[in-house]
């Protein structure tokens, strides 16, 4: 959806459209949208002026260079771009399903919703990433 975003705001700017950074597609792929698909919409089209026929990159998305999520985005401790793609896929997920249970207050079936995947997934990724309830 947000590649979608890019090539509407950027054809409307007279801009080419170039697509996103890997540290902005991760800042994506883990930001909550509390708006959904309007909040989406109006993050690309923000970052597409700011861009300006570039590179999208993570600090195109707020004025200040940070998303509200950056904590939970990338960092945290750990760069997921250093790490090998398997590992960071799997700390991506773990990082995901931690987030899902604290915003659903640790109610899985909500968690499960949240992430859009089938409650026995969800409980079959706590077992395997060992994700404890104090998480």
């Amino acid at each position: 959806m947000a590649e979608h975003f890019l090539r509407i705001y950027s054809e409307k700017n007279n801009f080419p459209a170039v697509g996103f950074s890997d540290d902005a597609i991760l800042m994506l792929q883990t930001y909550s949208l509390p708006g959904n698909v309007r909040e989406l919409e109006n993050m690309v089209e923000r970052a597409v002026l700011m861009a300006r026929g570039r590179v999208l990159m993570r600090n195109h998305f707020s004025a200040k260079g940070e998303h509200p999520n950056a904590g939970d985005a990338a960092t945290n401790g750990l760069d997921l771009l250093s790490l090998p793609f398997h590992k960071a896929l799997g700390e991506l997920e773990r990082r995901l399903i931690e987030k899902a249970l604290r915003d659903s207050a640790g109610n899985k079936t909500e968690a499960a919703n949240r992430l859009q995947i089938d409650r026995r997934l969800l409980y079959d990724k706590i077992d395997e990433h060992k994700i404890t309830d104090g998480e």
